[in-house]
């Protein structure tokens, strides 16, 4: 039943003459399954996202920010697992701030991790501004991720996993953001700690880039991509 569902779906997206993929990431997965199609990445816009970018100015702790849901294929288990072995450490010069509305108050494990009451979109910007890094560690495959692409648009850095789509757009900054593994993303966050200076050179990067993730371009693109197809 289940290779007949798979060669349902494979035939009628086999009728496709052109995909739109939204990260090289999804671009690799579909030409896992299906051979021969042709399509191009332009990564995904919302109207919601601006050009709010501002300077980075990190005293004596670095707050990082996690936001959405607390399950594992999130990867927040993971992250959790990795700061509270840091704070054991006696690395005390940091927060984690958990946007996932599914919890409120101090981890029991590890004071450094604090769970914020649940908020609307209206308040990310002053979310994101409260903020000196966004961690993203999916475990599992994330076509894009529009937070990675908010919080840039507010200047702010973002680690992301080799499973985030998005990482398309951190490579163009620094592809050192992007990491491969747990021990890959400890030894990272262990030396921003000790340099916190990491975050402001990238946070220059971000500012010294042109911005062109705004929807206006973003349409023009797709317009052009489908009028490619006549």
């Amino acid at each position: 039943k289940f290779n007949q569902l798979l060669n349902y779906y494979k035939e009628y997206f086999l009728l496709i003459d052109k995909f739109h993929f939204n990260s090289t990431q999804t671009k690799v997965v579909f030409n896992q399954f299906l051979s021969g199609i042709d399509g191009k990445v332009i990564p995904v816009v919302t109207s919601g996202i601006k050009d709010n970018r501002k300077p980075l100015n990190i005293h004596t702790r670095v707050t990082f920010g996690f936001i959405g849901s607390l399950n594992d294929y999130k990867g927040f288990p993971l992250l959790k697992s990795i700061f509270t072995q840091l704070y054991n450490d006696g690395y005390h010069n940091f927060k984690l701030k958990v946007y996932s509305g599914e919890l409120i108050g101090f981890d029991l494990e590890c004071p450094a991790i604090e769970y914020c009451p649940p908020y609307k979109y209206s308040e990310i910007s002053n979310i994101l501004s409260s903020l000196d890094c966004i961690i993203v560690p999916s475990k599992w495959y994330e076509t894009f991720s529009l937070v990675t692409l908010e919080a840039m648009g507010h200047g702010i850095p973002v680690i992301v996993s080799n499973n985030v789509g998005a990482k398309d757009i951190v490579s163009q900054y620094n592809p050192y953001f992007i990491f491969s593994s747990s021990l890959d993303l400890k030894s990272k966050l262990q030396s921003i700690l000790s340099n916190p200076g990491i975050l402001e050179s990238m946070n220059d990067t971000i500012l010294s880039h042109s911005w062109n993730f705004d929807i206006s371009k973003h349409s023009s693109e797709i317009l052009e991509f489908y009028k490619s197809l006549k």
